[in-house]
């Protein structure tokens, strides 16, 4: 199965997201690889020293990233896949290789205005092929209780994206790149329950994704 972590803008909590999912996924007792499209691969040398175990590798080419896929799905349950924060050849790749579509983003105008093109590229290739991939808004840095979350899920549902009922509270770790499915303190439980949510709901929702871990 693979999973695909995209926005076309940094700093939403996306790689933190997509670090943490493949680290419970691995906990969960899945094989999982972990391919981080961003130049330099900042975030696959944070998955080597979090978790050895979990395969990560540095592709930032369309190709790159399918052969990579094509290979690491012969041996692994979860392919998890992040991309830079832009638009480019790593989101048509996620379009045609992913299974699922996390995207998420912080609930301000800005953040709306930027994700708006985003979502409708998404929409015209599920257009063309039938529903695939499967694409999910998850919001991030929320608070308990937040209305503007609750004001953007009304704006938001002419654009004909499903928005995860899971939010991802706003906390200081997240900002970090930070594995939170592993920490000791009140925030990082509080957060590694919101991404456990956030995993249950994904396989309660949808119909082609296999069952997640025991979840």
């Amino acid at each position: 199965m693979i999973i695909g972590f995209a926005n076309p803008k940094g700093g939403v909590g996306k790689s933190t997201l997509a670090i943490n999912t493949a680290i419970e996924l691995f906990d969960l007792g899945n094989r999982v690889a972990f391919i981080d499209a961003e130049s330099g691969g900042p975030n696959a040398e944070i998955i080597k020293r979090i978790e050895p175990k979990v395969g990560s590798f540095v592709e930032t080419r369309l190709e790159q990233i399918d052969s990579r896929v094509q290979k690491e799905r012969v041996t692994n349950d979860y392919i998890v896949i992040d991309t830079p924060g832009k638009l480019g050849d790593e989101i048509t790749a996620l379009c045609l290789i992913a299974d699922l579509i996390i995207i998420s983003m912080k609930t301000s105008e800005k953040d709306l205005r930027q994700a708006k093109p985003f979502i409708q590229t998404i929409k015209a290739f599920q257009a063309k092929t039938k529903g695939s991939p499967q694409a999910m808004l998850v919001f991030t840095f929320t608070r308990k209780n937040d209305v503007t979350a609750r004001s953007f899920r009304k704006q938001m549902q002419p654009l004909g994206m499903p928005i995860a009922k899971t939010e991802i509270r706003c906390l200081d770790c997240l900002r970090d790149n930070h594995c939170v499915m592993r920490g000791i303190d009140e925030d990082d439980r509080g957060a590694a329950q919101d991404i456990r949510n956030l995993l249950s709901e994904i396989k309660t929702r949808s119909t082609t994704l296999k069952e997640i871990g025991n979840g």
